[in-house]
């Protein structure tokens, strides 16, 4: 987890009650179940790129829009929730012809924090 473990407690208590549910561990996707989930997170990426015309990088074209800084946020967080080396993460930059990593290598200029 991401957190230091004086967050950890009050984290998994107020999530669990946001989401209704015992634990944490009841939102969990069990291991049959990952591969249509993930197919799941794969066709929402795909409605995405439908956005793009031509390949281009950004949603709008040649300019950089808020829309791509947000998307590429959602990819961050996937990118930290699982790893930089993970398959997970890996596969997520293939999906769509290298879109996503394309994306990703495109805000990095952006990401600086002077």
């Amino acid at each position: 987890m991401l957190l230091n473990p004086g967050s950890v407690e009050y984290f998994n208590k107020h999530r669990s009650e946001q989401f209704g549910v015992p634990t944490l561990e009841a939102l969990r996707v069990p291991p049959e179940a990952k591969d249509a989930e993930w197919h799941k997170v794969k066709d929402a990426f795909g409605a995405l790129n439908a956005l793009n015309k031509d390949g281009d990088t950004w949603v709008m074209g040649d300019t950089p829009s808020f829309a791509d800084f947000v998307i590429a946020s959602v990819l961050a967080a996937l990118k930290s929730m699982h790893g930089k080396e993970s398959a997970e993460w890996t596969r997520i930059m293939s999906w769509h012809g290298g879109r996503w990593e394309r994306l990703m290598m495109a805000v990095e200029k952006y990401s600086a924090v002077l």
